[in-house]
């Protein structure tokens, strides 16, 4: 027979797997964003049947190219499937692009992607940051690495006019 304080371990580790396994599941309830429409409120992902929808092509494709427009939350949501993805898959190697490389270092800064990790669930054991470099804009990071070995790095349009790696999204 299990004590109370074994059953409440045994449903965080349940609720760790679950997470691992379902990236809407880790958005919805793991990740937090802040609302620039809302003074910078900060507020849990909201569930939209177009986000949801977008989590599952991403998860299902192997290249994804979505037109972006402002206040949908597609660059919130695909920084949280990011995070998913760096910390729930092996040797996981994820390039942020955008139009300068200050702003794909903003994208990796405390503002945004760093932003969500930092407001994950504490009593979850997620992996902890080993290393970051600061990138040259002083804005963000041009590099991130776990403790698992999974990465980020920046790149800046004209960096790089194409990347084939497995996966990923253009935003």
């Amino acid at each position: 027979m299990l004590s109370g304080e074994e059953l409440a371990e045994l449903a965080v580790l349940e609720a760790f797997r679950q997470y691992g396994e379902d990236p809407w599941l880790f958005v919805t309830e793991c990740c937090r964003t802040k609302d620039e429409a809302d003074g910078g409120r900060i507020k849990n992902m909201p569930d939209k049947e177009y986000l949801r929808y977008v989590t599952r092509v991403w998860r299902e494709e192997s290249l994804l190219a979505v037109p972006k427009s402002r206040r949908m939350l597609m660059t919130w949501l695909f920084l949280c499937l990011h995070l998913w993805a760096a910390l729930t898959r092996k040797n996981a190697a994820i390039f942020i692009q955008s139009k300068k490389q200050e702003d794909s270092e903003f994208l990796l800064g405390e503002d945004r992607l760093m932003f969500i990790y930092r407001q994950l669930p504490q009593e979850f054991p997620w992996p902890a940051l080993e290393k970051s470099m600061a990138g040259k804009s002083g804005k963000g990071y041009a590099y991130l690495r776990f403790l698992t070995g999974r990465m980020w790095r920046r790149w800046g349009r004209g960096r790089i006019s194409s990347v084939s790696i497995r996966r990923r999204t253009c935003i």
